[in-house]
This record gives structure tokens, sequence and C-alpha cells, in this order.
């Protein structure tokens, strides 16, 4: 397939299909004596080309060297996370020898051109800390806020350190979890690994060498070079100093590899540099000389290289360069048989059984070569070998890893291994298959790790001193933090807990279920006294009162438990047909709480669950699969929202997803025309619609259902007492599917209690980042900028106002800012048909 690595300096490699690169790059790598340095036009491309290569060439280490998530001339700093990444990378780089074994960067074009600090930072920044060693605590700290680290109340991510006595905790780069070093005096007497939801310690370590933590570290030297460098630029003669390097001089000897595209990205990278700087230099010209916020832009050729720079040395490097399929197939250096795999779901409208056909015809037609399926995940591998059987396609096989699928597949086997290949190839002996290829697009996301139902409630556990607990056995105290004391001749990190008359109580952290908060926060609350009578009465006045609810609650538990409800298990084929349809890879506890449904919907007794999560961990999809259930086995699924909004949200989520199968999906709310309404109500009332979606309109009078088997409750907290009333009497002996971020009291304790059967979507999807929030000046540049970055990312901009009477100026405002956006302005006192316009 390929020459020597070293043979193929300087030249092109043309015709190189999608998905085919890593492949390519791995070949190279095997032959190579030196680092590769691989180059590729995005972030999405990078994160696919790390995932491929970790699967096909596990033995290579790959370093993954992302992009800032900010853009030019930015006021915010980049992702943590990503900060940390680039950090361990250019630490690992910078030292001296080299590693032994070649080693694969892969960074994007966005990444390449960006000027890093020089190499002596990451040396000079770093710090051994052993075991039985001297630490001077005042100069540790120091040593932390100087190189980067944030001081927290409670350690949570990287970056973040916090004191506790003689405890220090710290989150550092390059290291999965937080470490704990106990020390006595100056002496270290342990480094203890933890974790961060929970606290609790995991294992131990004898040393850890520290490194800096962001890209600038603000010691005497770094302060001294900036003020020269800054009376240089603004008014000021300064100093010559060294010019900052580029990842190419982190790798001298490192062959640099230019993947497809690459070209493209850096112009249009080079050409936002330049406008983001022209804008702050305008927006500078008309500021005053002395205003406090005043935004000094520097020259992009100090921060960047431009297009011709990254040319010269690519050129100099004698750089190997990828060209994209479309080219014509003209080198020697690639197979000439390597072509792009088919794509079976690209054609319109095209059935689920002509897409197998065509498959089954694909994989017949190259039966000599190695057949070979990539699956997103071990879920939706299963999903498609069923599929695929149901189909009539046999002969399948699951492969552990691709080193197995490499074995097993054969002339009369097609192996299925979990690998997110974005598109598959056929060539070198292999035919590669893609789950997107048969599927249809998607979003590629990588494995996450699970998170159970006992870290979430750790999680909401988590505690800060000075904030008011309370103790099962002693009542209300005041939390001061951890502690490690002897007791019985062993360590224990224990709770302090301060009570009346100044007496502390320590609580080991493995007994921290027995604390939790107080819920108020109020300077004036007594606290209780340790081995008082009063805390005792207050629990058994509250033990009667929680009798008497129980009671009532126990009673209408097991009317509803003695009722039948219908039986709903749907076929596997169309079910996972549906499944299938879900654009995204399913985390561990949405799985969790699919299963938890499904199986109460086929028990033959009345569902009663609540699914509680964080907005966008996927509860919406938990509810379409149980409509779906429901509705091909020929009952009406019912979703109540609060708002008219969410419930067209949802009718046209509903709706997407439903398209191809015998399931009729309509809304019923004030945004649709009373000729629409009256429609669904007949179609209700005749069960010819299976699934609708409203608000409180759904529990009028007039509305008379065929055969509701299935109702769904989303945010329930907003309905008044009311509603609820109503929707008692309509859940009486149907699935009840409740669906909430944040539950209200008395649900959450029917839950927990069992009452209420409960699942918890407590794993954000991967890709998901945290909002992060920014309090600044009014600036009008930064505005402009946020607007055209979710403009080119196809997204959209919500510019909230505090007063219905501030939109109009504001609108006026942003049109003259930025010109060619197009601007709609919501309220809640538009008419109806306006608003449903304008959303």
């Amino acid at each position: 397939m390929i020459k020597d690595i070293a043979s193929l300096e300087n030249h092109t490699v043309s015709s190189v299909p999608d998905g085919y690169d890593a492949f390519l790059l791995a070949s190279l790598w095997k032959s190579s004596k030196h680092d590769i340095v691989y180059i590729v036009s995005d972030g999405v491309a990078l994160e696919n080309t790390v995932h491929v290569l970790s699967c096909i060439c596990p033995e290579a280490e790959v370093l993954n060297f992302p992009a800032w998530d900010t853009v030019p001339y930015d006021r915010v700093s980049p992702n943590v996370n990503i900060a940390a990444a680039r950090v361990e990378v250019l630490s690992t780089l910078a030292q001296v020898p080299a590693a032994k074994k070649p080693r694969i960067i892969v960074t994007s074009a966005g990444s390449v051109i960006q000027r890093l600090p020089l190499k002596k930072i990451f040396l000079n920044s770093m710090k051994n800390v052993r075991v039985g060693g001297e630490l001077n605590f005042n100069d540790f700290v120091h040593y932390a806020v100087v190189n980067g680290y944030n001081r927290v109340e409670q350690v949570m991510e990287p970056g973040e350190y916090a004191v506790r006595g003689d405890i220090l905790d710290i989150f550092p780069v390059g290291s999965e979890l937080p470490l704990r070093i106990d020390l006595f005096g100056d002496e270290v007497e342990k480094i203890r690994t933890f974790d961060p939801l929970t606290q609790r310690t995991s294992g131990e370590l004898q040393s850890y060498t520290f490194q800096v933590m962001g890209e600038v570290a603000l010691d005497q030297n770094t302060i001294k070079t900036f003020r020269a460098k800054y009376r240089e630029a603004f008014g000021a003669g300064g100093t010559n100093d060294e010019a900052l390097p580029t990842l190419f001089d982190y790798v001298p000897q490192a062959y640099v590899i230019v993947g497809k595209n690459v070209d493209d990205a850096v112009k249009a990278k080079e050409e936002s540099i330049i406008d983001y700087y022209q804008a702050r230099l305008e927006a500078l010209s008309v500021k005053s000389a002395n205003e406090a916020d005043t935004y000094h832009p520097v020259s992009p050729e100090l921060l960047y290289l431009n297009e011709q720079q990254l040319h010269d040395i690519l050129r100099q490097r004698k750089a190997i360069t990828f060209t994209p399929m479309s080219l014509p197939e003209n080198d020697e250096n690639i197979s000439a048989d390597v072509i792009p795999g088919r794509n079976f779901s690209s054609a319109k409208n095209i059935s689920m059984a002509q897409v197998y056909a065509d498959l089954k015809d694909y994989l017949a037609e190259n039966g000599k070569l190695r057949r070979i399926i990539c699956c997103y995940s071990d879920g939706s591998r299963e999903r498609l070998v069923s599929l695929m059987r149901e189909y009539g396609l046999d002969d399948l096989v699951l492969a552990d890893d691709w080193a197995d699928a490499f074995t097993q597949s054969s002339h009369k086997k097609t192996a299925l291994a979990v690998m997110n290949l974005a598109h598959g190839f056929r060539g070198d002996g292999w035919c590669l298959v893609s789950e997107q290829d048969i599927l249809g697009e998607r979003q590629n996301r990588r494995t996450t790790k699970k998170v159970t139902a006992k870290d979430f409630i750790a999680d909401v556990s988590s505690l800060t001193i000075g904030e008011l607990v309370v103790h099962v056995e002693h009542g209300i105290g005041k939390f001061l933090g951890l502690e490690n004391i002897t007791a019985g001749g062993a360590p224990h990190d224990c709770l302090k807990i301060l009570y009346a008359h100044d007496a502390k109580l320590f609580v080991p952290v493995e007994n921290i279920d027995m604390v939790s908060r107080y819920g108020v926060d109020d300077d004036n609350i007594q606290l209780d006294t340790l081995g008082g009578v009063a805390w005792q009465a207050k629990k058994a006045k509250v033990k009667a009162k929680i009798r008497d609810i129980a009671e009532k609650l126990i009673k209408i538990a097991a009317e509803r438990h003695l009722k039948s409800a219908d039986v709903f298990i749907p076929s596997s084929g169309t079910y996972d047909e549906f499944c299938a349809k879900f654009p995204f890879n399913e985390t561990d506890d949405q799985l969790n709480a699919i299963t938890d449904v499904l199986k109460d919907l086929g028990q033959g007794s009345p569902m009663d669950r609540l699914v509680c999560g964080d907005v966008g961990f996927g509860k919406t999809e938990v509810a379409l699969r149980a409509a779906f259930a429901v509705a091909v086995s020929g009952a009406q699924v019912a979703l109540i929202v609060p708002t008219t909004l969410l419930a067209r949200q949802h009718y046209y989520n509903f709706k997407k997803r439903m398209e191809g199968f015998p399931v009729r999906v309509k809304m019923l709310s004030r945004l649709i025309t009373p000729k629409e309404a009256e429609e669904t109500r007949r179609g209700l009332a005749d069960g010819s619609v299976e699934i609708v979606i409203g608000t409180h309109a759904l529990l009028s009078k007039d509305i008379k259902f065929c055969n509701l088997g299935l109702l769904i409750i989303d945010e329930e907290q907003h309905f008044g007492v009311s509603h609820k009333e109503k929707l008692k009497s309509l859940k009486s002996d149907v699935h009840v599917l409740t669906l909430t971020a944040t539950p209200i009291p008395r649900t959450l304790q029917m839950s927990l209690t069992g009452v209420k059967q409960l699942s918890i979507i407590g794993t954000p999807p991967v890709d998901r980042l945290a909002a992060r929030t920014f309090v600044m000046p009014f600036d009008k540049v930064m505005i402009k900028e946020a607007i055209y970055r979710e403009k080119f990312r196809h997204g959209q901009t919500f510019f909230v106002c505090p007063r219905v009477s501030d939109l109009f100026g504001v609108e006026k405002e942003l049109r003259e800012l930025v010109p060619d956006i197009k601007i709609l302005v919501a309220h809640g006192q538009m008419p109806v048909k306006q608003l449903e316009q304008v959303m």
C-alpha cells in the first residue's frame, strides 16, 4: 500500500477516501523513526482521527493537541479541559530526551498556526512531591497560584486547589483524579487520589510531578517580559526578546503530514484573525484613551503564523500531503483500488428493507475481502445485528476489538466491531462499512463513563465550609471542613461539624450518608446541642406527621397496584428501526431508564415512574421510545407540558421521529386554529390520532380518549394545584411517565421511598459543555463576534432583555451592529399568531 515514510517526504498522497486517512497514518507510523505531526482541518476531524487510531493502532502513543475553543482576541479564557489537554501535550513534548518510541501528534489547523509558550516555561514549572519528602506549605500554595491553579472551597475540575488545615487538595494537569496531600509540618505523609464527586480517597501514590496549569505562567520573568513588550507595542521603546515558538519547534525531527482540506481551513482562520483584529482596532478608535476597559490588541504576527509562513515551514519540513478522493487518482503511493464505500441510506425516502437488501448484495460482491462493519457502541452493534438478521443477513460475528475483527472476518463471515468510523471504504483486502453508511447521518460521540444513582446522590450532598448540615442522630450543626484524625491507631478522613457550646463532632467520610444539607441558609438558625433532647423531640414530631402522610400515600399506591393495565411489548424489528433513527449514542443512564420504562409497560400493572435528569441529558428520548412502544401496540399516548412553546418543540420532535411509521401525531394548544383543534379532538375520540401533545388544554372536559394507554407529564412542577387534581383523575389506571429536571419535593420523596419508581439520568452527553457565564463591560465587538460565531456554526443567538420596553432599542442597535443577520423580536405580550411565526 505505502512505501517507507522517509521516501514519501514532500509528496502528495492523492485520492484518500473519507475514513481512510487514519489507516494510512497508522501504516506510516510503523515505518517511522521519528514522531509524526498530523494536521487535520478542524476539531471534529481531530477527535475522529484520534479515536480510529486508538482502535486500529493501540500500540502507538497518540497525543491529542486541540485548538482553543475561543475566537482570536476574545475576552474569555478557553475551556479548562482543553487548556489542560494542551498543557499535558506540550509538557510531554518539552521533555529532554524525547520518547524512545515515535509518537503521533494529531492537531488541527487552528492549533498549528497559534504560537506557543517557550519550552522552558514547562521545564522550569515542574515540581516533584514525594511521600516522606519536604514540602513548604506556603511555597507550594505560591507555586500553585503562579502556575495557574485557582483556589476553591471544593476541588472538582482540573486546575483547582483547596486548603483544609494540613490537607491540600489539588487537581493537576495530566491526572485523571485529583490528589490529596497530607502534611505533618513540612513533611509529606501521604499522597492520595480521590473522587471529586464523593470526595472519598481511592488510591495512594508515592510521588507526583506537578506542572504549569495553563499556557501562561505568572512568574516574575513573564510579568517583566509582558510589561516590556506592552510598552514597546503601545508607547515606549523595548528590548528584543525571543519570538514565541510553534508546535513545529517542540518536535524539530518529526515528520509532518497535512490532512485533507487543511489549506482551506488555514485560509479561513487567517481571514477571521484579521477580521477580529480590525474589529478591535475600530472599537479602540472610538473609545476614550482613559476608559477602564480599553482593549489594546497586539499584532496578529506576534500570536499566529500566517498562511505563507505555514507553507514555508511545511516546505522546509518536506511535509507529506493527503488530498481528498475527488482529485484524480494519479499517485503511485496509494493503491488504485482503494475507493469509498457505499452510502446505503443516502437515497431519499428509501425503505429499511431496501437498505438491507442493498447491504446484503454489497457484502456478497466483496465476499473475497475481509468484511467488517464498524459500529458506534456495543448497544448500537447489538441493535444492528438484530436488524440485519431480521432482514436475512447471516454469518455475522461480534469482534472484541479491531485485531479480533481482522482475525475473525473471512470469506464467509462479516465481523462487527465497535469503532466510530464516519464512512467505509474498500481496498487493501478489506471491505469496511460504517453504521452511518447503513442508518444515515448522526452525531458522533465517545463512550461515556457510567454515573450511578449513588454517585448522583453523593454529588447532590456535597458540602461547603460554613454550611448548615443535619446529622441523623445529633441534629443541626455547621460544617467546618474535612480533617484527618487518628482513631484506634489508624488515620481517618472525617467531616468536622460544629454544634452549640463550641462542641465538635467528627464523622468518618464513609458515614457521609448520615449527614445532609439543612436546606436553609440563615445565620439566625440555632445549632443543636450534642446529646440534648431537643433534637429527639423534633424527630418524634416529624415522624408522627410522616406517618399520617405515609398512610394516605400507601393507600393510593395500594389501590393503584391492585389495578391492571394494558401490556405493551413492541415487536423487536419495528422498535429497533425506530431506535436506529436516534441521531446520538445513548448514555448508560439513558439506556437504563429506557429499559426500566419498557419493563414497566410490559408488567401488566400501571406504571408510575419518575425520570429525573438535567436539561439536555436525554429524557425526551426515553419518552419517545415509550410513546412509540404504546402507539404501535394500538393504544393512545398523551404528552402534557406546561407551556405552548414546549408543546410546539415536542410536537415537531415527535413528528420527525415518527416519520415512516404508522403513527399519527397531533398538537393541542393555543398556537393552533380552532379548526385544527376540533379535528384533533375528533381524532382522539375515534382513535385515529395515536399521540397528542398539548398544554393543560388536554385536561378540558371535552377531550375524550378512545384508548389512552400512556400519560407523559413533562415538568410537573410547573402545573398548578387544579391541573394536578385533573391529572390524578386522568391517570387512575393508565401508565404514567413523569419527566423533570427539578422534581417537586413530594414527587421526589415518593420516588425515593419506592411509592413511585425512579430512574436517574445523571450522565451528560460527552460533548455537552457546561454553560460558561462571564460578567464583563458592555462590549459591542464581543457581542458581534458571538453572533457571527453562532451564525457560522449554523446556531442561533438569544439576546435577553429585562423588560419588554428595552427590546426595540436593543433591536435597533443590533441591526446596526450586524446588518446581515436576521433579527426577530418575541415577548409574551404579542398576539398568538405573531408569536408562533417568530418562534
